[in-house]
């Protein structure tokens, strides 16, 4: 995949490889609270309503868990600063391209 040239191109990629990957969208919490989302768009938009959001996913058929850690603001490669390990499978194919 190529490399992202915004921090909503980058977030929309890895939202977009997790649902692919069997990943359900369940919620964003923003600093102060959980917003519920279903869509990739719902995520992005809550995800974009501050600088700092954790997208928290459920898998649908083993009902595993797991969150990404977004920070906007530095390079688009660079949204993702942290997730739980159990996502990398979903997220490297889209992200290892970037660099």
């Amino acid at each position: 995949m190529s490399a992202p040239t915004s921090d909503r191109a980058a977030a929309r990629q890895i939202i977009t490889g997790l649902v692919h990957a069997g990943w359900r969208l369940d919620r964003v919490y923003d600093g102060e609270e959980d917003v519920d989302v279903v869509t990739v768009s719902q995520a992005l938009d809550a995800v974009f309503a501050v600088d700092m959001a954790h997208l928290h996913v459920k898998h649908a058929e083993t009902g595993d868990t797991g969150w990404v850690y977004f920070v906007l603001g530095n390079d688009p490669e660079e949204v993702v600063c942290d997730h739980t390990v159990n996502l990398s499978p979903a997220i490297d194919p889209v992200t290892e391209g970037w660099w």
